[in-house]
């Protein structure tokens, strides 16, 4: 299962008034022996050294990708069903780093970049995108005119990439002086988070679909 809380601590006993052994960000791969302890909404967890501890399990979810092409090396992707609902829960998913400070190379609630909110937001619904701020032949996402983007489809600038959230509006994660971290900004100009800068530097748009 992966982490669903923006920092989460594992306790060495199913109470808060336990002792912390560590604290993990959203996506950390985590092994769950035990869904439900002896204590209501505490999972049983195991560290990679055998030691055991105790998260809340209401920051557990699903693993929804596979990691297969370690061995396969084939680009394992989850089968979309409903395209309209995967929309829904990549954004969804970006919004959930909404004001994380950026970090160059960062993927984690703790910080994060431009490439690594895109890439983990979909990686977390089971789809692995290229973690760059460009179009890589061999992974899903395709170019497609700008004016057909839909909510969860890609933008790209130079050296940066943002995710539409439709509505003329986009969430991405900047380093620029006033503005850093994860923010939603504006295509409009009459917009008070509207960023000339990027507007005219766009260049592309990207779907898996």
């Amino acid at each position: 299962m992966v982490t669903d809380g923006e920092l989460v601590d594992i306790m060495s006993i199913p109470k808060v008034q336990g002792v912390r052994i560590m604290s993990v960000p959203r996506g950390a791969l985590i092994k769950v022996t035990e869904f439900e302890s002896m204590e209501p909404g505490w999972a049983i967890v195991e560290l990679f050294d055998g030691q055991r501890g105790f998260m809340r399990n209401q920051y557990l979810r699903p693993k929804e990708y596979s990691q297969s092409g370690l061995w396969t090396e084939k680009l394992p992707q989850k089968e979309i069903v409903d395209e309209r609902e995967f929309r829904r829960a990549v954004v969804e998913t970006a919004m959930q780093y909404l004001g994380t400070q950026y970090r160059w190379g960062g993927r984690t609630s703790l910080g994060i970049d431009c490439s690594g909110l895109t890439s983990e937001s979909y990686l977390l619904n089971g789809i692995i995108i290229f973690r760059d701020a460009k179009i890589q032949p061999g992974f899903p996402v395709k170019e497609i005119p700008k004016d057909e983007m839909l909510p969860g489809d890609l933008m790209y600038f130079p050296g940066h990439i943002a995710m539409y959230m439709g509505d003329g509006t986009y969430i991405h994660s900047t380093g620029k002086i006033g503005s850093s971290g994860v923010a939603i900004n504006s295509l409009n100009t009459d917009a008070a988070d509207y960023r000339e800068d990027l507007a005219k530097s766009w260049y592309a748009s990207g779907s898996i679909f």
